[in-house]
C-alpha cells in the first residue's frame, strides 16, 4: 500500500487489490496489488475487462457472501480462464461452502 501511495500516477498502471494481509508492525490490514502491466496483451485486456466484477466479488468474499463471491469469481474465470487469482478464490469459495 504503502508503495502505491508512492506513485506518481497509480492509475496509469494495470493493478488490482488481490487481497488484503495484517502485517507485523502495522495497525491495519495492507492491500496486495497484483501488477499486470506486463502479462501478455490478451491476458492484460482480459484482467482489465474483468476488475470489475473480480472487486465486487472480492467484496463479497470479505464481507462472508461465498455463494455471491463464487458466482462472480466463475464469471471471471468464463471471461478469462487463465486468471489465477480468480482460480484460487473460487477455491477458496468452494471449500468455504
Amino acid at each position: 500500500h504503502h508503495t502505491l501511495a508512492c506513485l506518481k500516477e497509480p492509475m496509469q498502471y494495470a493493478l488490482r487489490l488481490i487481497t488484503q494481509k495484517q502485517v507485523r508492525g502495522k495497525a491495519q490490514n495492507v492491500g496486495v496489488f497484483e501488477v499486470f502491466e506486463t502479462d501478455p496483451a490478451a491476458q492484460k485486456q482480459a484482467k482489465l475487462e474483468t476488475k470489475p466484477i473480480f472487486e465486487a466479488a472480492l467484496v463479497h468474499y470479505y464481507t462472508g457472501a461465498m455463494e455471491d463471491a463464487k458466482s462472480l469469481f466463475h464469471q471471471c474465470l468464463q471471461k478469462n480462464p487463465g486468471d489465477r487469482v480468480s482460480q484460487i478464490y473460487l477455491q477458496r469459495c468452494a471449500s468455504i461452502l
